[in-house]
């Protein structure tokens, strides 16, 4: 059976990208950081968080009403955001970071992509966002 990247149970919102893993040494100094330098510079309120969200979803960031992170499998990058279950407004606020999540997911690894379907077996297909 295939499979594809992991996402929490929860997300709100999934914004994919690609790397080439035989072409990153550090995985944290060079995916991690950019990216939660990258989130911390467009969300203000975001501070560090270091938890595993099931077995491959490790939350990077978090505020009062949600955590950031990211999921990564054979170079393909989830960065998703799972809204806070205790805070009112989480729902809402995630649901209007969509469109700058994913312009930070672009701007950090240079493009992203969009899933378009997931086959009966688990794998998942993408195309390439401009």
């Amino acid at each position: 059976m295939s499979r594809s990247v992991s996402t929490p149970r929860g997300a709100s919102h999934v914004a994919y990208a690609a790397i080439d893993p035989d072409n990153v040494d550090d995985f944290e100094s060079e995916v991690i950081d950019p990216l939660t330098y990258s989130l911390q510079k467009a969300f203000p309120s975001l501070y560090p968080d270091d938890t595993w969200l099931d077995r491959e979803d490790q939350a990077i960031l978090r505020n009062r009403h949600a955590q950031f992170g990211l999921s990564e499998y054979c170079g393909l990058i989830a960065v998703w955001v799972v809204p806070d279950e205790d805070s009112n407004l989480a729902a809402q606020w995630c649901s209007s970071i969509e469109v700058k999540l994913d312009a930070v997911v672009a701007e950090t690894f240079g493009w992203r992509l969009r899933r378009i379907g997931t086959a009966s077996n688990g794998e998942s297909f993408f195309e390439r966002v401009d």
